[in-house]
């Protein structure tokens, strides 16, 4: 989900700015999410999507707007894991890292 919306801060930024300044709005990110589901589908891909996150303030405002957008899913896959875990994980795949970075938490 942070790449979509670092693509709506690309897309939104003003021309004369170096970055683009506030909170993307969520209407802004799903409307880039509902373009990449609709690309695949017009190009004939049979896909899964695994969203790593949401941007919505309540984890039911994203369900609700999803299920709204792209009907029931066929199956839900709910992964989580501790902090301590995930940096397990970033400094293996970070040849054995001492430390996880700040982009890494």
């Amino acid at each position: 989900m942070d790449n979509v919306t670092d693509g709506c801060k690309k897309r939104l930024k003003d021309p004369e700015a170096d970055e683009f300044e506030g909170e993307v709005p969520i209407e802004e990110v799903q409307k880039d999410i509902c373009a990449i589901i609709a690309g695949d589908r017009s190009s004939g891909c049979n896909v899964s999507y695994v969203f790593d996150g949401f941007n919505h303030k309540k984890s039911s405002d994203f369900i609700s707007w999803a299920v709204a957008e792209f009907g029931t899913p066929a199956f839900w896959l709910p992964v989580m894991c501790t902090k301590e875990t995930a940096g397990i994980a970033w400094r293996k795949l970070n040849d054995g890292a001492e430390e996880v970075t700040e982009d890494g938490i």
